[in-house]
């Protein structure tokens, strides 16, 4: 959603004759996004009406997805009925009416009380009072059973209750929360006798060794089928996808690196920072560029290093951070590192902090100088890095 922001703020700039819905003038907010869905608010004028549907064509044009007219509503609040038909013809959208409510809870501009929430209450009620009171059929109970028990895989045939219907198992006295110690006596299965030709399987099944007065204990089965006693670190490891690590992991990710920052430094090796070359293929602006030299768009190359302001940057803290033999670009001076050994020597931490904190710190002055139209000096930003 990102590139319909940008279509919105440079229509509303560009066209001109906008008007902001009476709520939303101070904070200048034309639309709201929330999940899957798209707010958007203006004053009902046929202008501002134009240019929100002019901004959904342009986006529709980028990306192919286009509103779908049987889910999308309008909502009018004192607007007469000439104004509304006009409108309309520009968004032929079905008409709603005010107050509305989004998943359950009505849209307020006040606050929100219980009253308000009380449909979606008694919705939440309904569903848990229909699950305790409403009588189930066999079948029924067994689906229950089988989405909210927890099963002890104790053998091959586990759990019994995908083929003993629960008629069969309140037949001979059991009920679906029976154990296995039940149903062994002196070391000997004891099933009950009209299972003998119904569920033969069951006859051949090894004794399990039960031990009285233990609990069971939960075990994991890794994935070099070993078993062990349950613990969530190991089953992280066995359910995560193993794949070869590399060199470069280190120069991000240690104990004493500063988490935003080596997160901007990986997001920036692996070529995922929002720079204007990205925003390019999107066609939506022609007017982007770098904020600090102002010659051409931004990219992950252009920031880091060749742009003469991060450059700068570069030739001030080299030296601090031990870099004087790193090459003065995004991939080479990650790569460098890569390849010395990185221990927990003075000099190894403090190169991957300094390297860490440039990247960090000239992403943020380049948000900052776009954004907010916040400007630092190449010896203000460093004195910034010097102190951390």
């Amino acid at each position: 959603m990102e590139v319909l922001n940008l279509i919105i703020e440079r229509n509303i700039k560009e066209k001109g004759g906008f008007n902001y819905h009476w709520g939303c003038d101070g904070l200048k907010i034309s639309h709201v996004c929330f999940a899957d869905d798209l707010m958007l608010f203006s004053q009902a004028d046929e202008c501002s009406v134009r240019i929100l549907k002019e901004s959904l064509e342009d986006f529709s044009g980028v990306s192919g997805l286009i509103p779908n007219l049987n889910k999308s509503t309008i909502y009018f609040g004192n607007v007469n009925n000439h104004l509304q038909h006009l409108i309309k013809g520009l968004l032929p959208f079905k008409v709603g009416v005010l107050p509305v409510r989004y998943l359950g809870i009505p849209l307020l501009s006040k606050r929100l009380y219980s009253k308000d929430c009380s449909v979606l209450i008694d919705k939440v009620r309904k569903k848990l009072n229909d699950w305790k009171n409403k009588f189930l059929s066999f079948d029924g109970r067994l689906q229950l059973i089988r989405h909210f028990n927890l099963y002890d895989i104790w053998c091959p045939l586990s759990p019994l209750c995908s083929f003993i219907t629960v008629r069969d198992i309140h037949r001979p006295g059991l009920t679906t929360r029976s154990t296995v110690n039940e149903i062994v006596v002196n070391g000997g299965w004891s099933w009950p006798v009209e299972w003998q030709n119904k569920f033969p399987s069951l006859f051949n099944l090894n004794v399990p060794s039960l031990v009285d007065g233990k609990r069971d204990v939960l075990m994991w089965k890794s994935r070099e089928e070993k078993h062990m006693p349950f613990c969530t670190s190991e089953v992280y490891k066995d359910l995560c996808v193993h794949r070869q690590s590399v060199q470069w992991a280190k120069v991000m990710w240690f104990s004493q690196s500063i988490p935003r920052h080596a997160f901007i430094l990986w997001l920036a090796y692996q070529v995922r920072l929002l720079t204007q070359d990205r925003l390019d293929r999107w066609e939506v602006r022609s007017d982007l560029l770098c904020p600090f030299c102002q010659l051409q768009m931004d990219s992950h190359y252009h920031l880091f290093f060749e742009c003469d302001y991060p450059s700068e940057v570069w030739d001030c803290l080299k030296g601090l951070g031990m870099l004087n033999d790193a090459p003065p670009n995004r991939k080479g001076c990650v790569d460098f590192l890569a390849k010395q050994h990185m221990g927990r020597s003075f000099r190894s931490i403090i190169q991957r902090l300094v390297l860490a904190a440039m990247f960090y710190f000239i992403w943020q002055e380049r948000n900052l100088r776009l954004f907010q139209d916040k400007y630092r000096t190449v010896e203000e930003l460093c004195k910034v890095i010097e102190k951390l």
